[in-house]
């Protein structure tokens, strides 16, 4: 988030040089506002999280066994159905992690 606030003000410092001082100060007063408002937005709905999970950031001991998944396997022949509770695979956690990462990253 900080760099893409230090780019919008570079980015803004370019267009706004075409501009008279007193112009530059209104709409560098206007876009300063804008982007404090949207940083403050933006800190109430994102948090700082890793881009990967690893086990040297605990991450690892963190997660394994917490997200469980159910199948249920039917035996025809002695007419039962067993249901079992597996944990979900490590290399799982981090893909659907990944993905999280990616979409936000935007």
């Amino acid at each position: 988030m900080e760099n893409y606030l230090k780019q919008a003000r570079k980015d803004f410092t370019k267009v706004a040089a075409q501009y008279s001082v007193k112009d530059h100060l209104v709409l560098r007063t206007a876009i300063d506002s804008f982007l404090i408002a949207y940083d403050q937005a933006m800190d109430n709905t994102t948090s700082n999280m890793p881009r990967s999970l690893t086990a040297e950031n605990g991450a690892k001991a963190l997660l394994i066994g917490e997200f469980k998944e159910s199948y249920g396997i039917y035996n025809e022949e002695e007419g039962y159905h067993h249901t079992e509770e597996v944990d979900v695979e490590w290399s799982t956690i981090k893909e659907i992690y990944n993905k999280i990462v990616e979409h936000y990253e935007r």
